[in-house]
C-alpha cells in the first residue's frame, strides 16, 4: 500500500497515482513536455522566428542521458537513485520550454498592464520609490539581500536534493508539480498581462540608483520590449532570460520551496532564507507588491490543485516511500 493509499480521504476517488520510480514524478507530467515540444516547434515555424540552440546542445545531451539513466535504474529496481535522475532531467527540461514559452507568448503583444499594477499598489499603499531608497541608503544590506536574490536557481535544485536525501518522495512529487503548474500558470497569466516592471514604469532618478548594482530590475527589459512589441525574429537558448513581471516567479518558488521542506529538520534555515529573498524581490526583481501577492494566489492554486488530484488534504501526514507501477 502507498502512502496516497494509506491516507487517502475516504470516497475520494484518487486521479492521482502513486508514487513511482517510472518516470518520476508522473508519466502525464513527461507527456506534456513532449506534447509542448512539438507545440513550440509548430509556433516557431509559424512565426518565422529563427531558433538558435547554440551551447544548449550540451545540456540536450544531458538530459537525454538523464531519461535514459532514469529508465535504466527504475528498471533494475533502483528507485531512489531513478527519482533523483528524473527529477533533475524534468526540472531543467520542463524550465527551458517555459522560457522558450515565455517568448512566444509575449510576441501577441498584449497592451502594457503596469498603470494597473502600480495603481493597485497605491490603493495599498506600497510606495516603491520609497522602499528602493531605503535600499540605496543601505548598501551593505542591499548587497547581501541582493545575494540571496540571485540563489534562485541554486535554491531550488538545493530544495530537490534535501526532500531526495531525507526520502520525502511524495513531497518531492509535489514541489515539482506545483513548479510546473506554476511555471506555465505565470507564463499564461504574464502573455495576457505584460509588464516591463517597477523601473521600467516609474524611471527613478539616478540618484536613488547610485549605491545598487546596475542591472537587478530591468535587465531583462532589452529582451521585454522588443518582444513585446512584435520584433521577436530570434530565439537564442544561450540568451534567454525571464520576461514575466505578474506575477512574480521568485515569490513563488520562495513559498513552495519553503512548503516543501515543511516539518522537516531545514525548515528555519529554508524558510529564513527564502524570506530574505521576498524582501528583496520588490528591487532586485523590479516588481510591484501586486505582482507579489498574485504569486502567492498562483502558488496556493497550485498547492491545492495537487492535493485535489491525490486525494489527500493539506499538511497530511504520509510515509514518503518510492513505489514502481509494477508494483
Amino acid at each position: 500500500m502507498t502512502d496516497i493509499d494509506s491516507y487517502a480521504k475516504p470516497g475520494v476517488r484518487k486521479k492521482y497515482s502513486p508514487v513511482s520510480a517510472w518516470f518520476f514524478p508522473h508519466p502525464v507530467a513527461w507527456i506534456i513536455c513532449t506534447v509542448l515540444f512539438f507545440v513550440e516547434a509548430v509556433w516557431i515555424y509559424w512565426a518565422g522566428v529563427d531558433f538558435i540552440l547554440g551551447s544548449a546542445w550540451k545540456l540536450t545531451l544531458v538530459v537525454g542521458f538523464l531519461i535514459a539513466a532514469g529508465a535504466l535504474l527504475a528498471k533494475a529496481n533502483r528507485d531512489e537513485s531513478a527519482i533523483l535522475v528524473f527529477s533533475i532531467a524534468f526540472i531543467i527540461l520542463f524550465g527551458k520550454q517555459m522560457n522558450v514559452l515565455n517568448y512566444l507568448s509575449l510576441a501577441i503583444g498584449m497592451p502594457w498592464a503596469d498603470a494597473i499594477f502600480a495603481s493597485a499598489d497605491r490603493a495599498l499603499g506600497f510606495d516603491w520609490l520609497a522602499l528602493l531608497a531605503l535600499f540605496n541608503d543601505s548598501p551593505r544590506t542591499a548587497g547581501w539581500i541582493y545575494t540571496v536574490y540571485n540563489l534562485l536557481g541554486t535554491l531550488m535544485a538545493l530544495t530537490a536534493v534535501s526532500l531526495w536525501v531525507m526520502g520525502k518522495f511524495e513531497r518531492l512529487r509535489e514541489y515539482i508539480f506545483i513548479f510546473a503548474v506554476t511555471g506555465f500558470v505565470t507564463i499564461v497569466i504574464g502573455a495576457l498581462l505584460p509588464a516591463g516592471g517597477t523601473f521600467f514604469f516609474y524611471q527613478p532618478a539616478t540618484e536613488i540608483l547610485a549605491n545598487l548594482p546596475p542591472e537587478p530590475g530591468r535587465f531583462f527589459l532589452e529582451h521585454l520590449v522588443p518582444v513585446r512589441n512584435g520584433e521577436l525574429n530570434i530565439i537564442n537558448m544561450d540568451q534567454l532570460a525571464g520576461l514575466v513581471t505578474f506575477p512574480s516567479f521568485h515569490t513563488i518558488m520562495a513559498l513552495a520551496m519553503t512548503w516543501a521542506v515543511r516539518n522537516t529538520v531545514v525548515f528555519w534555515p529554508f524558510a529564513a532564507i527564502n524570506l530574505v529573498l521576498l524582501i528583496g524581490t520588490p528591487v532586485f526583481g523590479g516588481h510591484y507588491l501586486s505582482d507579489m501577492l498574485a504569486g502567492g494566489v498562483v502558488f496556493m492554486f497550485a498547492a491545492m490543485l495537487y492535493y485535489r488530484l491525490a486525494g489527500r488534504t493539506i499538511g497530511m501526514q504520509h510515509i514518503d516511500r518510492p513505489f514502481r507501477l509494477s508494483s
